[in-house]
């Protein structure tokens, strides 16, 4: 129904917006009663940036701040997974988990 080909996602690529259509509670289209989902929000420390001028910005640098930020969230993730089992009542499959990035 929503393929590539569908008129949802040729409006989207006509208006270059995402558009998105859902079901709320009662399955309501586009309902304003979501459903009950619990979710867990986690912060972590400030992830620093070093302000480089344009011409020294190299292709390493950017590796080298992504691989950090990559490493950054794997232990965010790492941090607050038994809170995602013990508090949220996941299954403990999810303690055993590692966080895998797509550029892995």
């Amino acid at each position: 129904v929503f393929d590539h080909k569908s008129i949802l996602c040729r409006l989207s690529s006509l208006l270059q917006v995402s558009l998105v259509v859902w079901l709320g509670r009662w399955n309501i289209p586009m309902g304003w009663m979501p459903y009950k989902v619990p979710l867990l929000g986690v912060t972590g420390h400030v992830f620093c940036v070093p302000k480089l001028a344009k011409d020294q910005i190299t292709d390493e640098v950017v590796q080298q701040v992504h691989a950090d930020f990559c490493v950054a969230l794997k232990q965010l993730f790492d941090t607050y997974k038994h809170v995602y089992v013990n508090e949220m009542g996941a299954d403990e499959s999810w303690l055993t988990k590692e966080l895998k990035l797509e550029t892995e």
